[in-house]
């Protein structure tokens, strides 16, 4: 009488109709407003009981499997069609390479160097996340764990993003020649991936800020950008993998520098937030035990 499993009666009554075996139906059943449920029904005559009108009727929830089948897809999807527009603008940038060396420009050719130098560091990038990522998943992130000053690794990281845009105005706030206990690569990679988003979501002529505070036991990082802020409603699953917001789709990124950020910080025993304002800026933090 429950109408949310009239697609199985409908396969069960076609074999009864038919007298004929049925395996592996694939049945979708709503088993509520916001679920779904995915089965394998088998329907198989019974020829030793009753003269062969008994069937037996075997169902299988393969939901889970078929959720990880669409999930793979849509990774292989998206990766491939980020992939293709820094390797579509690779490829235009060495045809015209070719024929700036065929016409002897050697200035046009400088500049073109640094398109096609730019779009290398994309894929790389794009590469490295999707690596990290499914080293993180996989349960196989090692953290290598020493002790090293707060304010070098700072540096180093505004240094890195910097060198990629040097016109960008980047202010440190806070007193913290301190020495902390880590993992140093990990957590420059959390930084530059603050400051770069920081970046990339505000305009060109606005001032990124670090704000740097800290305890006896924990530090804190909070990175400040004058960008185009984020949705409330979109508050909660900013770290979440892939997640992108669809205003940002014109902007390049896969989605998972915040999801390694959050893996990384997590992995060290602390956590990640952010605070936003739709139109006025977000800030995003990190908080780390300081000592072993």
């Amino acid at each position: 009488s429950n109408p949310a499993f009239e697609p199985i009666l409908t396969v069960v009554k076609s074999a009864i109709n038919l007298r004929k075996s049925c395996l592996e139906s694939s049945v979708l059943l709503k088993v509520s407003p916001l679920e779904n449920k995915i089965f394998d029904v088998n329907c198989c005559f019974l020829p030793h009981l009753d003269h062969g009108n008994k069937i037996l009727v075997a169902m299988h929830d393969i939901t889970h499997y078929k959720n990880m089948e669409q999930e793979r897809e849509d990774v292989i999807n998206f990766v491939a069609h980020e992939l293709r527009n820094p390797l579509s603008n690779l490829v235009l940038v060495s045809e015209l390479m070719m024929d700036e060396l065929r016409d002897n420009n050697s200035a046009s050719m400088e500049e073109l160097l640094w398109v096609n130098n730019k779009n290398i560091l994309r894929l790389k990038k794009i590469i490295e996340e999707l690596y990290d990522a499914t080293t993180i998943d996989s349960g196989n992130l090692k953290l290598e764990k020493t002790h090293f000053n707060m304010k070098e690794m700072v540096s180093e990281a505004i240094g890195t993003v910097k060198s990629l845009q040097p016109e960008r105005k980047i202010e440190c706030n806070g007193d913290f020649d301190i020495d902390i206990y880590g993992d140093r690569f990990r957590l420059i990679q959390v930084l530059t991936n603050y400051l770069s988003n920081g970046i990339k979501y505000s305009p060109a002529d606005s001032k990124i800020t670090i704000q740097i505070s800290y305890d006896e036991s924990t530090v804190t990082v909070g990175v400040d950008d004058k960008g185009m802020g984020i949705q409330q409603s979109h508050m909660t699953v900013l770290f979440d993998r892939f997640f992108r917001s669809e205003k940002c789709r014109n902007i390049e990124g896969i989605g998972l520098g915040l999801y390694l950020c959050r893996q990384i910080i997590t992995a060290h025993g602390g956590r990640v937030w952010a605070e936003s304002e739709e139109g006025y800026g977000s800030r995003f933090y990190f908080s780390i035990p300081r000592n072993e």
